[in-house]
């Protein structure tokens, strides 16, 4: 078979895979390979309503851990996505956490572990991006296969 077969095989099969497919691919990769590292826990982030439909502030704020500044903010403003979509993408995030448990994965939804915005000693700067975190993401899901290991840590 020539090589351009192959990849043309390779595109058909991409085109039949659903999101959800992608997506929880992406994550059993990032399993095994945590898995090789003798590592029994994997954490992703449920994002927010908001958080899907901005895309591009969530890559900013984990990226750099800041706030995006009002300039670029600016420039992606019109990128936000679709609610129709954003709803989709939401069910989505369900769906993979769904398959996960049904592959005999534990998986726990814990809070964003931030300090409080309440704190007097924060600066101004660290209260926008504490902020900022719980508008895009909603929590963190631990993927746990530690209750399947039969060598203890």
């Amino acid at each position: 078979m020539l090589l351009a077969e192959q990849i043309a095989k390779k595109t058909d099969a991409a085109r039949k895979e659903s999101s959800v497919d992608r997506r929880f691919r992406d994550i059993t990769k990032s399993i095994e390979e945590r898995a090789a590292l003798m590592q029994d826990e994997y954490v992703i982030k449920k994002l927010t309503k908001y958080g899907l439909a901005h895309p591009a502030e969530v890559q900013w704020v984990v990226q750099y851990g800041s706030v995006i500044p009002e300039d670029v903010k600016a420039r992606i403003g019109a990128q936000e996505l679709e609610p129709s979509l954003v709803e989709s993408l939401y069910k989505d995030q369900q769906a993979i956490n769904d398959r996960l448990a049904a592959e005999g994965f534990n998986l726990t939804e814990r809070a964003l572990d931030l300090p409080s915005i309440l704190d007097p000693e924060l600066t101004k700067e660290a209260r926008e991006t504490i902020e900022a975190y719980h508008k895009l993401i909603e929590c963190e899901v631990v993927i746990s296969w530690k209750h399947l290991t039969t060598v203890p840590a």
